[in-house]
């Protein structure tokens, strides 16, 4: 079971490992992300704000899977699946009610949730298990799809050890005026995003 426990944020000009944070991988999100077939979906004009606050969760996803390549609306958020595919449901080895977006392999998981409105505030709640590679979040703002706050998860060294529980943890980043975010990015090891609050 995942205990409660706290993250570091990595400064984005800091260098992390480049298992979670290729640069062609980055490149190719905001290259997406600009997508119109994508695009259409969010609000116009382009970086319109959201006005209330979002609290977002995955009971009510009408789907429980999004395959390798796939795209699904849900709510206010935009889910694209990058080279692996997505699950929704209960978390691996956990007992409970929770309900999750999370990858079907231990590594090279790649997604991007769009919101289609920016906000100035994004608080993510998240599980980090057992996992078997490194693992990376990135927070977008709006326009050109940039990460302008990453978090870092890293493989333990002993891997897959008894005793390794993992964790369940809150990031929380606030955007400066006009460079509000719409968007997040997840790549690598395994993760488990429970919900998503957006505000104005």
């Amino acid at each position: 079971m995942l205990s409660a426990s706290t993250v570091h944020a990595v400064p984005v000009k800091q260098r992390i490992p480049r298992v979670s944070s290729p640069p062609l991988q980055k490149f190719r999100h905001r290259r997406l992300a600009q997508d119109p077939s994508i695009l259409s979906y969010l609000a116009q004009p382009a970086g319109a704000l959201g006005t209330h606050i979002q609290a977002l969760d995955f009971r009510h996803a009408p789907f429980n899977l999004i395959p390798a390549g796939g795209v699904r609306a849900f709510g206010e958020m935009i889910i694209i699946a990058g080279e692996s595919t997505l699950r929704v449901g209960c978390p691996d080895n956990e007992e409970g009610d929770r309900c999750v977006l999370t990858g079907v392999r231990g590594r090279h998981n790649d997604c991007m949730i769009l919101f289609r409105h920016a906000y100035g505030t994004v608080t993510c709640r998240l599980g980090v298990g057992a996992i078997t590679a490194d693992a990376h979040i990135g927070f977008l703002q709006h326009g050109d799809f940039a990460e302008v706050r990453t978090f870092s998860f890293t493989r333990p060294r002993e891997a897959g050890a008894q005793g390794d529980a993992g964790f369940w943890t809150t990031l929380q980043y606030s955007a400066r005026h006009l460079n509000e975010l719409q968007g997040m990015v997840w790549r690598g090891g395994t993760l488990c995003i429970e919900s998503l609050v957006l505000e104005p």
